[in-house]
């Protein structure tokens, strides 16, 4: 069974040293069947950890393990719905253009 660790960056010559292989596609260090749960206990996700701790097995944590890692989506920053003139002014429509000129003249 795969468990992904929450491991920072300081620590990844430990869990390296303890067996733990990285995931490049998902930039997460993980562990498969380890016999002993108990060297990785602090990169431990926290439901699994608090799953493990009341007793648990490893099969059991391997369902409780799957919900924890979905991909979270990613933060699209908010984009401003106003367009903008080659200025980088917001565009005001033509009738602000209108509005510029004498009503008592055509506009050409």
């Amino acid at each position: 069974m795969r468990i992904n660790l929450n491991c920072p960056f300081e620590d990844r010559a430990a869990v390296k040293a303890l067996g733990a292989r990285w995931d490049l596609a998902l930039k997460v260090w993980y562990v498969i069947d380890p016999p002993d749960l108990l060297p990785f206990a602090r990169w431990l996700p926290l439901d699994v950890a608090q799953f493990l701790a009341t007793g648990g097995t490893k099969h059991q944590a391997k369902a409780a393990s799957k919900t924890a890692h979905k991909a979270k989506p990613k933060k699209q920053k908010a984009r401003s719905r106003v367009p903008l003139t080659s200025q980088g002014t917001p565009y005001q429509g033509p009738d602000s253009i209108a509005a510029d000129t004498n009503p008592a003249e055509p506009p050409w």
